[in-house]
């Protein structure tokens, strides 16, 4: 499970939507050059491109929707998991300068990919990890809601 995508360009803490909306993927999603669709938590507001999951189902075709979306998340999960766990300095604030810290991140993900290439094993024992807070930084988007609905019942109906 390789990192396809990594933007290293935001200081601190810097919500996961906000570095999406500016980001060259999510320009390449809003121009049609890809046919596809993202995942993502319910952090992000649902867009034609960008599925969430339905906050409070009402039917079995939202509740298969949303087994196949959390399915998919947890390999998403496993990749940051696997990441921290061959880089542990990635569960801490780093004690290095910005422009360093950043370049940790990109240079981790690239031996993360490198690693996973040559099959190589995980050695660092899993960290505990605190529950995560989902806060939505975006509302959903009326027509994002309508293609999700549309997309439940062509693909989950």
């Amino acid at each position: 499970m390789k990192i396809t995508n990594i933007v290293a360009r935001w200081p601190g803490s810097c919500h996961d939507s906000r570095i999406f909306r500016n980001s060259v993927i999510k320009e390449v999603l809003v121009s049609g050059t890809f046919s596809g669709h993202l995942i993502g938590d319910s952090g992000y507001a649902c867009s034609r491109y960008l599925l969430t999951p339905v906050v409070n189902e009402r039917t079995p075709a939202e509740r298969r929707y949303n087994a196949a979306h959390k399915s998919a998340r947890n390999v998403i999960e496993r990749v940051f998991g696997s990441w921290k766990k061959r880089f542990p300095c990635l569960h801490y604030t780093l004690r290095t300068k910005v422009s360093t810290t950043l370049k940790i991140i990109v240079a981790s993900a690239i031996l993360h990919n490198i690693a996973v290439e040559r099959a190589e094993e995980e050695f660092n024992e899993a960290l505990e990890e605190g529950e995560v807070v989902i806060e939505a930084d975006e509302a959903d988007r009326p027509e994002g809601l309508r293609w999700r609905e549309h997309f439940i019942r062509t693909h989950f109906t």
